[in-house]
């Protein structure tokens, strides 16, 4: 495998191999309908990262962490959250915007971010889709409050990645990044093509992996084609090359023209 990889969960859940470091980011495996993956299929975590605290990012946490002494970082609003779903307070590790952390060789940062803000039109779709089973869904998924919302920042020998789990963010931060490879979600607004675009001009990667744009938990979701998404970036990032990821396979993290040591 490569020393650099990543393999997608499905949602916003990845595993990252960053050398001898393994982090496992927002994983909805056993919540989430239809997956093929357990949680037996997962390496080891060394750190367990969760950029927010709905449901498709943090249902199964409380079931990995009887499975795994790895720290869990992610807000104090959901490290609250999953305290009071069983996890133990001495697994949980608060962190808010700005802040780092160090996992082994891997130098963290917690990047304050935002929610996308649904629109009408999405909205109204879903709950179409919904129809009488919208006030159980929704009732479901207001159990996991959603807390500050974080991006995380990787860095390791040279080499930087980040990853984002909802499509907003502040301009100052994204700025700010320069990685090698920006890992962005597609999904949340019926204009999320141009929304996400903008966010990875700002971000300015050299390589983008595409997630959160499958049907992750019908009838609440629904399928994104990333196809538009690919197009503008060509239009406005030519250099920039684009990842739709292969569910459950391990693909390399950097292209080749990554930074090196």
């Amino acid at each position: 495998m490569n020393d650099y990889a990543f393999r997608w969960l499905g949602t916003a859940g990845f595993e990252l191999r960053l050398g001898a470091v393994n982090l496992l980011v927002d994983p909805f495996l056993v919540s989430r309908p239809g997956s093929t993956l357990s949680l037996q299929d997962l390496q080891i975590p060394d750190a367990v990262l969760l950029t927010h605290g709905h449901f498709d990012h943090a249902a199964d946490v409380p079931l990995l962490a009887g499975r795994t002494a790895a720290p869990i970082y992610a807000s104090a609003t959901v490290c609250e959250a999953l305290h009071d779903m069983g996890v133990p307070a001495r697994r949980l590790r608060p962190l808010t915007g700005g802040r780092t952390c160090r996992v082994g060789e891997v130098v963290v940062k917690a990047v304050a971010a935002r929610h996308v803000r649904f629109d009408l039109p999405f909205l109204w779709r879903a709950l179409r889709r919904m129809g009488r089973r919208a006030f159980s869904i929704l009732r479901m998924a207001g159990a996991y409050p959603c807390g500050e919302v974080l991006g995380y920042l990787f860095t390791t020998h040279g080499r930087r990645a980040v990853h984002f789990g909802s499509a907003g963010w502040y301009d100052a931060e994204l700025r700010t990044l320069a990685p090698d490879t920006a890992l962005l979600p597609l999904q949340g607004r019926s204009d999320i093509h141009r929304l996400v675009a903008r966010m990875a001009e700002l971000i300015a990667p050299r390589r983008v992996i595409v997630h959160h744009h499958d049907d992750f938990f019908p009838p609440l979701s629904e399928q994104v084609d990333p196809s538009p998404f690919i197009a503008l970036l060509r239009e406005r990032m030519p250099g920039v090359e684009v990842v739709i990821p292969h569910l459950g396979e391990w693909q390399p993290l950097f292209n080749v023209y990554a930074c090196s040591t």
